[in-house]
Formats: structure tokens, C-alpha cells, sequence
């Protein structure tokens, strides 16, 4: 049996899976507005990269864009970040404003109509080893790898 074959997959839902602690937090109102109204305009132009046959990097302008507006403008360097020259991770955030910083989030982006390289949310209702073998979900782990393993 191979490790492929050994992993068991068990979908659970968002609330088991967020410290109690951060369901507890309050959100002052205008800090809710704000998201609100930047996610709705995010997933606003999503059609539109579709219809235009926009690229991944047209993605990530508008997926950094929003983080910067929603949430970590004052607080996070949000870029690209490079493996070796080799192999690039989409989008970065870091845990300060120094691009030296440790890597706290990585995001892969493909364009909605690149589906064969993404996974899908079949893998809720069907959790599938086989479902998790795209090239996003693999270069992601990559590069999580390449953060644990070298920082």
C-alpha cells in the first residue's frame, strides 16, 4: 500500500475546524462593511475574467488587491515568492511588512475555466484521494514544504 493509498480523507465542517477562541472575537461594524464590500466586488469581477479570457495574473492583482483593502495593508507584505528560481507560489503573505519575513499564507490561483488543474468542491461530498491530485493543491504542499523544511 502506498502513502497515497494510506491517507484517509475526513471533511469537517468550518465551525469544528476554527478555534473557539476566534468565533468569540468581535468585528466592529465598519471593519465587517468594508470585507463585505470588497469580497462582493471581488467575486463581481470574477465573470468577467471568464468572458475576457483574463490569465492567473490578472487573478492575483484582484486577489491581493482585496487582501491589501480588507485586511493587511498596514500590517503584511503580500507578493509572489520564488523557490530556488525555479518555482514561484502565486501569492504570499507574509507575518509582517518585511518581504524577509516568514511565509504565513500561500495561494495557488488558476483561472475558473482551468478546472483539471484545481480541486473541486466534489471532494465535500466525495472525499477522494484521486480528487486531491491536481497540480494546485501539489505545488501548494510544495511550497509549504519548502517554507517548513527551509525557514
Amino acid at each position: 500500500m502506498t502513502v497515497i493509498e494510506e491517507i484517509r480523507l475526513r471533511p469537517r465542517r468550518i465551525n469544528s475546524s476554527i478555534n473557539k477562541l476566534y468565533l468569540k472575537e468581535n468585528i466592529q461594524s465598519d471593519t465587517f462593511t468594508n470585507f463585505s464590500d470588497r469580497i462582493k466586488k471581488l467575486f463581481k469581477s470574477i465573470p468577467y475574467t471568464v468572458e475576457n479570457k483574463q490569465g492567473e495574473e490578472y487573478l492575483k492583482t484582484l486577489l491581493r488587491d482585496f487582501l491589501l483593502e480588507s485586511f493587511y495593508k498596514e500590517n503584511n507584505f503580500i507578493n509572489t515568492m520564488s523557490y530556488k528560481g525555479r518555482n514561484e507560489a502565486d501569492l504570499v503573505i507574509h507575518s509582517d511588512k518585511n518581504n524577509d519575513s516568514n511565509v504565513s499564507v500561500i495561494f495557488e490561483v488558476k483561472t475558473p475555466k482551468n478546472i483539471s488543474e484545481m480541486i473541486s468542491k466534489e471532494i465535500v461530498t466525495n472525499p477522494s484521494v484521486d480528487l486531491l491530485l491536481k497540480k494546485s493543491f501539489s505545488e501548494a504542499v510544495l511550497y509549504f514544504l519548502w517554507e517548513y523544511l527551509h525557514k
